[in-house]
Protein backbone atom coordinates (compact mmCIF):
# COMPACT_ATOMS: atom_id res chain seq x y z
CA UNK A 1 0.00 0.00 0.00
CA UNK A 2 2.65 2.50 0.40
CA UNK A 3 3.68 2.38 -3.00
CA UNK A 4 0.88 3.77 -4.38
CA UNK A 5 -0.80 5.45 -1.43
CA UNK A 6 2.47 6.95 0.67
CA UNK A 7 0.49 8.94 2.88
CA UNK A 8 1.14 5.22 4.91
CA UNK A 9 4.43 6.38 5.44
CA UNK A 10 3.02 9.13 7.61
CA UNK A 11 1.74 6.54 9.95
CA UNK A 12 2.65 3.53 12.00
CA UNK A 13 -0.16 0.74 10.37
CA UNK A 14 -0.27 -2.28 12.58
CA UNK A 15 0.72 -5.04 11.72
CA UNK A 16 -2.31 -7.41 12.55
CA UNK A 17 -4.31 -5.39 9.41
CA UNK A 18 -3.91 -6.22 6.03
CA UNK A 19 -5.26 -2.89 4.47
CA UNK A 20 -6.16 -2.54 0.88
CA UNK A 21 -7.19 0.67 -0.13
CA UNK A 22 -11.01 1.00 -2.27
CA UNK A 23 -11.33 4.70 -2.31
CA UNK A 24 -10.76 8.30 -0.83
CA UNK A 25 -13.19 10.51 1.68
CA UNK A 26 -13.61 13.99 0.54
CA UNK A 27 -11.16 15.51 3.22
CA UNK A 28 -7.82 13.10 1.30
CA UNK A 29 -8.62 10.60 3.96
CA UNK A 30 -8.07 6.58 2.29
CA UNK A 31 -11.25 4.45 2.33
CA UNK A 32 -9.45 0.76 3.32
CA UNK A 33 -10.56 -2.36 3.41
CA UNK A 34 -9.09 -4.75 6.10
CA UNK A 35 -8.91 -7.56 3.90
CA UNK A 36 -8.19 -9.82 7.46
CA UNK A 37 -11.42 -8.97 8.97
CA UNK A 38 -13.33 -7.11 6.43
CA UNK A 39 -13.74 -4.03 8.13
CA UNK A 40 -13.65 -0.75 6.62
CA UNK A 41 -11.81 1.69 8.28
CA UNK A 42 -10.54 5.77 7.72
CA UNK A 43 -7.10 6.38 6.97
CA UNK A 44 -7.15 9.89 8.24
CA UNK A 45 -5.03 12.70 6.65
CA UNK A 46 -3.46 14.85 8.99
CA UNK A 47 -4.26 12.93 12.00
CA UNK A 48 -3.07 14.36 15.05
CA UNK A 49 -3.55 11.64 17.26
CA UNK A 50 -1.53 8.12 17.42
CA UNK A 51 -4.14 5.90 15.73
CA UNK A 52 -5.09 7.10 12.13
CA UNK A 53 -7.30 4.76 11.44
CA UNK A 54 -11.31 5.01 12.29
CA UNK A 55 -14.16 2.20 12.14
CA UNK A 56 -16.40 2.58 9.11
CA UNK A 57 -18.18 -0.67 9.05
CA UNK A 58 -18.13 -4.12 9.88
CA UNK A 59 -17.89 -5.03 6.47
CA UNK A 60 -18.77 -3.59 2.54
CA UNK A 61 -21.66 -5.21 2.69
CA UNK A 62 -22.95 -3.14 5.41
CA UNK A 63 -21.74 0.49 4.30
CA UNK A 64 -23.46 -0.69 0.73
CA UNK A 65 -26.82 -1.05 2.27
CA UNK A 66 -26.07 2.45 4.51
CA UNK A 67 -25.05 4.07 1.09
CA UNK A 68 -27.97 2.65 -0.67
CA UNK A 69 -30.65 3.66 2.48
CA UNK A 70 -29.13 7.20 2.78
CA UNK A 71 -29.77 8.09 -0.78
CA UNK A 72 -33.40 6.11 -0.18
CA UNK A 73 -34.38 8.23 2.59
CA UNK A 74 -33.04 11.50 0.81
CA UNK A 75 -35.17 10.96 -2.72
CA UNK A 76 -38.34 9.95 -0.48
CA UNK A 77 -37.76 13.33 1.58
CA UNK A 78 -37.04 15.41 -1.42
Amino acid sequence: MNERYPVTDEYEIPDDLDPFPIGFFGEDSIAILDRKSGKILMLMHDCGEDNPLKDVSENLMELMKSHANSIIEFMENE
